[in-house]
């Protein structure tokens, strides 16, 4: 960054573009409250040098946005809402756009506005599917976003088969094995062991297990896939192997390089009371 100042002056885009770098690098680390003052000033950086109304800014306020989510969710739906106002007026459809719509849905449904995530979701699918064809690893990524919203407005239909199609879009185009594909075998395995259909249910969750057990996950994600694969069991009268299923799962996880000690006592605390 020094170097960048030094040779283009302080106000120069490239310099912006490298204070997004510091803070892109702490948000990879997790860190995200070190990484929004970097964002923070390459954004006002922009402001000053190309203006608000580029897309350039609205790259910048959709990354602010994206790396504030989980400490200003309100703030974050702002600057991701107004990056998507620049793109509409200046790149409908295009890549950004796209990329805006998957935010806003899923800052939507984090804040439980139902109503307000689904056209999103379907915007988002449309022009992802316009710009990459219908069988791109991102259209199952938006598709499991639109199941999830339509399973909390209990259109259960249309979330299923949202799903379904989210499955069969990443299977064909990761393969049945991919860590991205045990997402879907779980978003749909949630939705049909909630429906009271634990046999088909036990099917998706099963294999997701499977491929986590081969490659290494988020802890979170593990534990979340593991509880439903218990609870699946647990509603078919296996409750020996509910519990074999998820010790196992705590065992790897446990083992990790980074212990979620707050995972670990949701595993721990089923063990003892497993419940379907």
């Amino acid at each position: 960054r020094d170097k960048r100042e030094l040779e283009l002056g302080k106000e120069h885009p490239l310099v912006a573009e490298a204070l997004k770098g510091i803070g892109y690098a702490y948000a990879l680390m997790g860190r995200d409250k070190e990484a929004r003052p970097y964002i923070e000033q390459a954004l006002a950086m922009v402001a000053r040098t190309v203006g608000t109304g580029t897309v350039l800014w609205g790259i910048y306020s959709m990354f602010l946005g994206h790396v504030t989510q989980s400490s200003d969710p309100e703030g974050a739906l702002d600057h991701v809402q107004r990056a998507l106002d620049v793109f509409e007026r200046v790149v409908p459809e295009s890549k950004p756009a796209a990329s805006a719509h998957r935010l806003l849905a899923n800052f939507h449904l984090e804040l439980g506005n139902y109503a307000a995530a689904e056209p999103h979701a379907r915007r988002g699918l449309a022009l992802i599917e316009k710009l990459y064809g219908p069988d791109n690893p991102d259209v199952s990524i938006v598709l499991n976003t639109l199941g999830a919203v339509l399973t909390r407005a209990s259109r259960w239909d249309e979330a299923e088969q949202a799903l379904r199609r989210s499955l069969d879009v990443i299977e064909r185009s990761m393969g049945r094995e991919a860590l991205d594909t045990a997402y879907s075998l779980v978003a749909l395995g949630d939705l049909l062991l909630s429906r009271g259909r634990a046999g088909e249910a036990l099917e998706h969750l099963a294999r997701a297990t499977a491929i986590r057990t081969v490659q290494s996950d988020e802890a979170t994600d593990v534990a979340d896939g593991t509880l439903l694969h218990g609870r699946a069991l647990v509603a078919l009268g296996q409750r020996q192997e509910a519990v074999k299923v998820v010790k196992a799962s705590r065992a790897r996880i446990a083992t990790s390089a980074e212990v979620d000690a707050a995972v670990l006592a949701r595993l721990d605390a089923w063990i003892k009371s497993p419940t379907p």
